[in-house]
C-alpha cells in the first residue's frame, strides 16, 4: 500500500513541477520522470512475485536475486533519487514548499522504511522469485534420477555412469557408487538400506547404501532401462526402450514375467498396488496391466505424442497423471478410462513435459524440457506457481520435508533445492541461496567409499569424461530424441562390442503366483505382529 501511495505522489509532484515551477531546468524534470517510471516498473516486478522478472534474469544469467534484492533496488532507483531531486527543486527553484512536495517527501521516507524492513525480512526468500535455494553440482553429465535416502540425504543418478549420495543440508558428496557401463537412467528405493538402478547398459543393479559396489545384477532387457518401481517387498517392475515391462524377483534376480503390448519405447511405470501397474510409452498410450495374468486391462489414448511420465495422484478416487511431449498433462480415471482434465501452458514448440510429482491431493509439480518448473492445482485451469533456474530439461522431482520443499535433477548437470509456498524452509537461517560444487580432488572421507579412486593410499582426482563417454551420452539422447512432425528417431548407435549375457527364461505363472502369495502372507504376518 505504501508503494502505491508513493508512486501516485511521485506523479502528482511531477505534474506540479511542470505547472508551478517554471524555472526548473528541463533536465531535472526529465530525471524526475525517469525515476518515477523506474519506480513504477520495480513496483510491477515486485507485485508479480517474480513471474515477470524471472525470464529476464534467466536470459541474463542472474541467479542470486531474491525479493529482498528487488526491494533494495526499488529504494536505490526510485525513493532516494526522488528525495534528492525534490529537495533540489524546492531549495533552488521554488519560493515555498508546496503540498505536492511535502507529500512526496513524506511518502518517500515512509516507503524507504517499509521497503527496508521487508527487504531484511525477505533477504533469504528465494521462493517468491521462483529461484532455487541451493544448487548441487555433483556430476559431469545430466542428472537423470533422484531418490530419497532419508530427510537429510538423497541419491542422484547421472549419464556420467555414477550414482552419488549427497547431503541435503551440507551439499557435500557422502558416497559414490560405480558399476554401470553406461549412463544411469533411473533409481528406486527398496528399503532403508538398499536401492535399485537402471541403466543404458541394459542392466539393473541392486545396491547397499553402505557399500560402493552393487550386490546383484539383473539381466534381461535388451535396451536402455527407463524406469523402475517396487511392487512389494519381493518384486519390482522395470520398463525399457525394448518396448517391454519386466517383473523381477529381488532375491533370485529372475525375470518372473514379461509384459508386451506397447509398440514403442516404454518410458515410465507406476504401481497402483502389488498386482496392477500403469505403463507410459512413446507410442502415445498408457496401459493398465494385471501383473499376475500379464494382460492389458485398459489402454488410455489421448496424447498426441510420446508419453514421457506417469504417476499416481489420488488412489481413493482412482486418479493418475500422465505427461507427454505434446506439451500437456492429463488427469485420468483408471476405472472409467476417462480423461478428467488437461493442463497446458501453451508453451513453445520445443518445451515438452518431462517429469511429474504429486505434492498433495490437490496440487502437483510438472517439469518441462526448457528447464521450467510449474505447480498446478487440479481444480484450476491456470498454474499456481512457476520456478525458474534450470537451463535445460528437468528429468526428476523429489519431494522432501513432508512436501514443504523439493529437489530437481536436470540435463544442465545440476540438482536444485526449492521451497514451496507456505514452507518454513525459507525462514530458516541456513536456507539461503548456496551453490555446492564437488571438489574434484577428493577428501579423506572419500577414501572410505570411493574404492575406484584409490592409488597407493592416495586419492587421485576424478577423471573428466572420456571421448567414449561423451559419445555414449550423445547416443543415449538420440534414442529418445523428438521431432516436430511427431516421428521418433529409432536409430540406436551402439559400439560394436557388446556384453554376451545368457538371459534366463521367465518363470512359469504358477511360480509367480506362489512367490506373490508368499510375499503377501509374510507381509501380513509382519503387520499382525
Amino acid at each position: 500500500m505504501a508503494a502505491d501511495i508513493d508512486i501516485i505522489c511521485d506523479y502528482v509532484f511531477l505534474a506540479e513541477v511542470e505547472g508551478r515551477y517554471p524555472r526548473v531546468p528541463h533536465f531535472l524534470w526529465t530525471m524526475q520522470l525517469i525515476t518515477t517510471l523506474l519506480g513504477t516498473l520495480v513496483y510491477v516486478f515486485i507485485a508479480s512475485d517474480g513471474h515477470l522478472l524471472n525470464p529476464i534474469l534467466k536470459e541474463l544469467g542472474v541467479r542470486k536475486f531474491s525479493t529482498g534484492d528487488m526491494l533494495v533496488l526499488g529504494i536505490l532507483v526510485e525513493d532516494l533519487p526522488q528525495i534528492i531531486l525534490t529537495a533540489i527543486i524546492v531549495s533552488f527553484y521554488a519560493d515555498d514548499v508546496s503540498y505536492g512536495a511535502l507529500m512526496n517527501f513524506t511518502t518517500a521516507f515512509y516507503d524507504i522504511a517499509i521497503k527496508t524492513a521487508e527487504a531484511f525480512d525477505e533477504r533469504k526468500d528465494m521462493r517468491h522469485t521462483g529461484a532455487s535455494m541451493k544448487i548441487y553440482r555433483m556430476h559431469y553429465g545430466p542428472v537423470t534420477a533422484l531418490t530419497k535416502c532419508n530427510d537429510f540425504v538423497f541419491l542422484s543418478a547421472s549419464l556420467d555412469e555414477t550414482i552419488k549420495m549427497v547431503s541435503i543440508e551440507g551439499g557435500h558428496r557422502i558416497k559414490c557408487f560405480f558399476g554401470h557401463k553406461n549412463g544411469v537412467a533411473c533409481l528406486a528405493k527398496v528399503d532403508e538400506n538398499k536401492f535399485l538402478s537402471g541403466s543404458a547398459d541394459y542392466t539393473i543393479r541392486l545396491w547397499d547404501m553402505s557399500a560402493p559396489k552393487s550386490l546383484k545384477t539383473y539381466f534381461g532387457h535388451v535396451d536402455c532401462v527407463n524406469s523402475i518401481t517396487m511392487l512389494d517387498d519381493y518384486r519390482f517392475i522395470s520398463v525399457s526402450h525394448d518396448h517391454t515391462a519386466r517383473i523381477w524377483s529381488i532375491h533370485s534376480t529372475r525375470c518372473l514375467k514379461i509384459l508386451e503390448g506397447h509398440i514403442n519405447f516404454v518410458m515410465s511405470v507406476a504401481a497402483i498396488d502389488h498386482k496392477t501397474v500403469l505403463t507410459a510409452s512413446a507410442d502415445g498410450n498408457i496401459k493398465l496391466w494385471d501383473v499376475f495374468d500379464g494382460v492389458c486391462l485398459r489402454t488410455f489414448s489421448g496424447h498426441l505424442s510420446q508419453v514421457r511420465t506417469v504417476i499416481l495422484f489420488n488412489k481413493e478416487k482412482y486418479l493418475f497423471l500422465s505427461g507427454s511431449y505434446d506439451f500437456t498433462v492429463k488427469l485420468w480415471n483408471w476405472v472409467t478410462g476417462e480423461c478428467v482434465r488437461t493442463f497446458c501452458l501453451n508453451l513453445m514448440e520445443d518445451e515438452r513435459v518431462t517429469c511429474l510429482s504429486k505434492i498433495d491431493k490437490q496440487t502437483f509439480l510438472c517439469g518441462y524440457s526448457n528447464g521450467t518448473l510449474v505447480m498446478w492445482d487440479i481444480n484450476l485451469d491456470e498454474s499456481v506457481q512457476q520456478f525458474s533456474g534450470h537451463t535445460d530439461s528437468i528429468n526428476s522431482i523429489l519431494l522432501s520435508e513432508k512436501g514443504k520443499s523439493f529437489i530437481t535433477g536436470s540435463d544442465d548437470n545440476t540438482s536444485r533445492l526449492w521451497a514451496l509456498e507456505g514452507s518454513e524452509a525459507d525462514s530458516k537461517s541456513n536456507c539461503h541461496f548456496v551453490e555446492f560444487v564437488e571438489c574434484l580432488h577428493g577428501s579423506e572421507s572419500d577414501m572410505t567409499f570411493d574404492q575406484k579412486n584409490k592409488l597407493d593410499g592416495k586419492i587421485k582426482p576424478e577423471k573428466k569424461p572420456s571421448p567414449e563417454l561423451e559419445q555414449s551420452l550423445s547416443n543415449y539422447r538420440l534414442m529418445s530424441s523428438y521431432q516436430t512432425n511427431d516421428s521418433f528417431v529409432m536409430e540406436k548407435r551402439r559400439d560394436s562390442t557388446q556384453l554376451q549375457v545368457e538371459y534366463p527364461e521367465p518363470l512359469m505363472d504358477s511360480n509367480l503366483e506362489l512367490i506373490c502369495t508368499r510375499s503377501l502372507l509374510t507381509k501380513s504376518m509382519r503387520d499382525t505382529r
